[in-house]
């Protein structure tokens, strides 16, 4: 039979067997996923669209229209935690700080993996002993292999959270200094160290270059193993994610880059950032050019989903990274006014002109950061305008 099918604004004419093929229809069609639309039914005696309970029988050219169900997603609605599996089948009630980072959920109590520990570390435990160099690492170890299932990199505070559990159930291994923890948190984070290290689905081949040798050879490139922030440069694939999902993720994100800003749906718009992120990084690291990101992921070029990247990919907040620096900014300008030189005269110059015509604070402090490259020994005449 023949069915007349609208999609916004494009209706198309197609032969299906039966209600059944209606679905896979639409989506080869229009290239969006089930998740993401419902359907309604033209009704001629009330000369209106109904809901259609599909896969419920059709007739001859039945008209049918596909209502995008993309979800709004609540600014008032938080959740401490997040399944992969649900995160790739829907949107719904996701807060995006959470999946920044695209790792299974941390748990909201710590549980020490008890029942791994060996006969001989559980009784000294027990019984107070002091632990030998060999139970020391084995300990180190179980609570190094429970972080790693949730985050190959968890930050400090999930660390200490895991420290501080343990000295809580066995009090007698609290240090006298400072939280009693700091000891065995650096134990962990040198062991993450390690099985980050040792982990090939970590390994990625970066750009990175040795210093261009006197005879003018180009080295090679080196295939390195990721460390702390660079743990993402090849983040885990989401469950549940395809080439479908993802073409429906990059439609809704380009249909919101057409707004303006101020009118842009910004949770949806993160939490869809976080979802195509493993595919965005793949294209990037296979060389694709700017303007196919451009044309694909429009909102990666705005500055608040420019940070959002950052983090994804370092697990670091580059923002408050830059306020903890910009507290010395004028201290960097003074250092930078001291520096004699002709070839920077010009550059001063614009840089009092800026300190003298501008009330805006928050630009004089910023000019600290723009000289950094030069305090660094790095060229520093591309940074002032």
């Amino acid at each position: 039979m023949k069915v007349l099918i609208q999609y916004k604004t494009s209706s198309k004419v197609r032969e299906i067997a039966d209600g059944q093929q209606l679905i896979d229809v639409i989506e080869s069609t229009f290239e969006i996923s089930r998740n993401y639309f419902s359907l309604q039914k033209y009704d001629a005696d009330f000369n209106e669209y109904v809901d259609y309970e599909y896969p419920s029988s059709l007739e001859e050219k039945t008209k049918i229209r596909v209502v995008d169900s993309s979800p709004n997603i609540d600014y008032n609605y938080t959740v401490e935690h997040i399944d992969e599996t649900a995160v790739s089948s829907h949107l719904e009630d996701i807060n995006p700080e959470v999946i920044l980072n695209l790792k299974p959920q941390w748990p909201l109590g710590i549980k020490l993996p008890i029942e791994d520990f060996s006969r001989q570390l559980l009784e000294a435990l027990e019984k107070e002993k002091n632990l030998t160099w060999v139970q020391s690492s084995e300990l180190v170890s179980h609570l190094a292999n429970y972080a790693y299932k949730y985050k190959k990199c968890p930050n400090k505070q999930e660390r200490l959270q895991i420290c501080e559990e343990l000295v809580n159930r066995f009090p007698y291994l609290k240090s006298e200094i400072g939280l009693g923890v700091g000891g065995w948190e650096i134990k962990l984070l040198n062991k993450l160290k390690k099985i980050r290290q040792s982990d090939p689905s970590l390994e990625t081949e970066l750009n990175r270059m040795k210093r261009k040798a006197s005879s003018g050879i180009v080295p090679k490139r080196m295939k390195l193993n990721p460390e702390k922030g660079e743990v993402n440069w090849a983040p885990d694939h989401i469950e549940g994610e395809d080439e479908l999902s993802q073409t429906t993720h990059r439609q809704i994100m380009i249909e919101e880059s057409k707004k303006s800003i101020s009118f842009q749906n910004k949770i949806k718009t993160k939490s869809l950032m976080a979802l195509t992120f493993f595919f965005r990084r793949n294209s990037i690291n296979n060389n694709s050019t700017i303007q196919y990101l451009k044309e694909q992921y429009p909102l990666f070029f705005q500055e608040e989903e420019q940070y959002d990247e950052l983090q994804r990919l370092t697990a670091v907040d580059i923002k408050e990274s830059f306020k903890e620096v910009k507290a010395y900014s004028f201290q960097l300008l003074e250092l930078f006014r001291e520096k004699n030189s002709d070839s920077l005269k010009d550059i001063k110059i614009k840089i009092e002109a800026i300190l003298q015509s501008s009330e805006d604070e928050n630009m004089k402090s910023s000019l600290g950061l723009y000289l950094l490259p030069y305090l660094l020994k790095e060229p520093v005449e591309c940074f002032v305008e």
